[in-house]
């Protein structure tokens, strides 16, 4: 008996923290277009053009936004997270935290402008949300570039919340 509940937990902890997605999904392919569209039309920031990685992330980059995150998940407000229980919240942050980052190929189909050198790298944790980190300042090194992370917030087919974050290494 003990045996069978260590592998039930297994298996539960696997399916919420080892969640594989599809990438070859067409949803993926529509929330990447609403992403995109609202990048080009946020006139608060000066994104010269988006060029996209060929590829998706499991998980990364969502650290940046990780309060964000959990807020949509918990649906409030990010600095209201901290008054939910710890067992609720842990949930979610240790999904990013112990997240296995794997890239995957994207079909062409789903990406119109992909490049050898992309400013933009995508990144897909679950099926509601969507990272694009984009580098709006690069300098040939690996110091001194910046640029920001949005996280998009999905219901279905349909961008119902966006986060944003600037950054500077």
């Amino acid at each position: 008996m003990k045996k069978f509940l260590i592998l039930l937990l297994f298996l539960h902890f696997s399916n919420i923290f080892g969640q594989d997605i599809d990438f070859k999904n067409l949803k993926i392919c529509n929330q990447i277009s609403l992403a995109i569209k609202y990048i080009n039309t946020d006139k608060t920031e000066k994104i010269r053009k988006i060029k996209l990685q060929d590829s998706i992330n499991n998980g990364r980059n969502y650290s940046t936004l990780i309060n964000e995150y959990v807020a949509f998940k918990l649906n409030t407000e990010p600095e209201k997270i901290f008054s939910y229980s710890a067992e609720l919240t842990k949930l979610h942050f240790d999904k990013i935290e112990k997240a296995t980052y794997k890239s995957f190929k994207l079909d062409s189909e789903c990406i119109e402008n992909y490049a050898s050198k992309p400013n933009a790298f995508l990144s897909k944790l679950d099926t509601e949300t969507l990272v694009i980190n984009i580098v709006t300042n690069n300098i040939d090194t690996d110091e001194g570039s910046s640029g920001i992370t949005y996280l998009f917030c999905f219901n279905g087919e349909k961008l119902v919340r966006v986060f944003k974050k600037h950054w500077i290494s």
